[in-house]
């Protein structure tokens, strides 16, 4: 696979493109053991703190799917402004390398407009055909949502199935691209140029 096809690959991927079916997770059965008792401070504290609070009051994927529609619209008549609103800066970016360590970028607006600027060229590669596969939304709250979705590529000659997922934040009413996830990009970003040493997270030394 070339480095042009790779890096329409990478462009498709961050930005996510549109498709409509999820399902809600079964919750696992809490583990119980009579013999600890949260005491009344610490569940003062919990609750102080927000941890209790905040359930999910609905699961409506209506706005979700619209959130996907737009951007997918926007990738298709390289609207690339409408894209960029999408986000919530600064964007992390979550993926690994050929090893499975983990790598982690993270981008603020100017330089998630150059990375996507440097890979206008590519993107979006008509040569490339994509199939979104059905999207999971797993809601943490009603303003933090996960989106799973499995996509396939196809070069031609060779094809892909892709995972990928979405952190979505609710921020000011508005749905917002938060972080990407993504597997196996680890050394292809930063050996071909599109993301910088410097745009990446560095583990804290014990």
């Amino acid at each position: 696979m070339n480095f042009r096809r790779l890096l329409a690959l990478l462009c498709f991927a961050l930005a996510a493109g549109c498709a409509t079916t999820s399902a809600t997770p079964k919750m696992p059965e809490p583990l119980k053991n009579p013999a600890l008792t949260p005491s009344p401070k610490t569940l003062e504290a919990y609750r102080r703190n927000g941890m209790m609070a905040r359930p999910v009051s609905s699961t409506d994927r209506a706005e979700l799917d619209a959130f996907f529609a737009a951007r997918q619209q926007a990738i298709s008549t390289g609207q690339m402004d409408v894209l960029f609103a999408q986000e919530d800066y600064p964007v992390i970016f979550q993926t690994d390398d050929a090893k499975g360590q983990p790598v982690t970028f993270i981008m603020d607006h100017q330089r998630y407009l150059e990375m996507m600027s440097q890979a206008g060229p590519y993107f979006p590669d008509p040569s490339v055909q994509l199939q979104h596969g059905p999207r999971e939304y797993i809601f943490i709250t009603d303003s933090l949502v996960i989106a799973h979705q499995l996509d396939t590529y196809d070069f031609g000659t060779e094809k892909a199935t892709w995972p990928s997922a979405n952190l979505l934040i609710k921020r000011n009413g508005q749905w917002k691209n938060k972080a990407i996830i993504e597997g196996g990009f680890g050394e292809f970003l930063t050996a071909n140029g599109v993301l910088r040493e410097e745009d990446m997270v560095q583990p804290r030394k014990k």
